[in-house]
């Protein structure tokens, strides 16, 4: 008896954000920010918010998930 295995393949082209745009780098702390360049105030806000969360992670969390005491 002999078996065959048939194996599907699945390709998704993604067009809702295509371009993408990359501050800093990702693994050291930066960010990549994911949208349409065709749509610049779309993009330009998706970019704000996403150094704002950024900034914010930065500023409110030292390792992971230990939140930086401050004040007493």
């Amino acid at each position: 008896m002999r078996v065959t295995a048939i194996e599907e393949q699945v390709h998704i082209q993604r067009t809702e954000n295509p371009d993408s745009l990359e501050i800093g780098s990702p693994s050291k702390g930066g960010v990549k920010v994911y949208g349409n360049f065709a749509d610049e105030k779309a993009f330009r806000d998706k970019m704000l918010t996403a150094l704002a969360l950024l900034k914010e992670a930065k500023d409110n969390y030292d390792g992971l998930n230990k939140p930086v005491v401050t004040g007493a």
